[in-house]
């Protein structure tokens, strides 16, 4: 067992310090949501989340969102679907706030060693945006995005620590197909009882390959409830 964690610590520390350590970081800011879940037959699950973001050294909300997802098993523990809309109301480059909707579709695979698990996730991002708001060359915006995330089940315990690394693509922005951000996440989830846990995180966000690339650490904390 605790080979497996020196393991996981390993990986985290080759994933997210050297980022965070050899990069200047632009801001702090804080992430809190609320979301509930429900199972819908044996291989359905829907839920509902609602999000504020806050940035700025916390003095300034920089969106508030709500979102509806659904999950599909393809094959149990092994590949599942998602869907996902998303309402905000957030900050724009011109510092005025608009709605945008996005829309997206992905798919999750799993991999299971022993008490860890490998998850990898590829979805397809489209984002719409107030013209009335703001001047956009590109409407709606296409992004692709990929992840992997590995967690530890540590046994007999409420934490459940995970790490997760994500790159995202613009399909359709004027400097073509290219990667143009990461987002590194270290945290746990903590069990408060079979229905609800609660999820604390730190969260690297960072710009790269463009003109004027920013950098944010985000505090984060979520609670959730599932009705099964």
């Amino acid at each position: 067992m605790l080979k497996k964690v020196e393991f996981v610590l390993l990986l985290m520390s080759l994933l997210i310090t050297p980022s965070i350590v050899h990069s200047q970081t632009d801001d702090f800011g804080g992430i809190g949501s609320v979301s509930v879940s429900k199972n819908i037959g044996t291989f359905t699950s829907l839920s509902l989340e609602q999000e504020l973001r806050m940035d700025r050294q916390l003095s300034s909300v920089s969106r508030s969102s709500t979102s509806v997802s659904a999950d599909f098993t393809i094959a149990r523990r092994l590949l599942k679907a998602e869907l996902d809309y998303i309402l905000m109301y957030r900050r724009n480059s011109n510092e005025r706030y608009e709605y945008r909707h996005r829309f997206t579709a992905g798919f999750v695979g799993q991999y299971r060693i022993d008490r860890i698990a490998l998850k990898l996730r590829t979805r397809g991002q489209a984002t719409l945006r107030d013209e009335m708001r703001g001047d956009y060359g590109f409407n709606p915006k296409y992004v692709w995005r990929n992840r992997l995330a590995i967690e530890y089940n540590i046994r007999k315990s409420p934490f459940t620590p995970y790490i997760s690394g994500e790159i995202f693509t613009p399909i359709n922005g004027k400097q073509g197909f290219f990667m143009d951000s990461y987002r590194l996440v270290g945290g746990t989830e903590y069990k408060l009882s079979k229905k609800s846990s609660l999820d604390f995180q730190i969260r690297f966000d960072k710009d790269v390959q463009i003109a004027e690339p920013k950098s944010i650490i985000w505090g984060g904390i979520g609670w959730n409830y599932s009705f099964d």
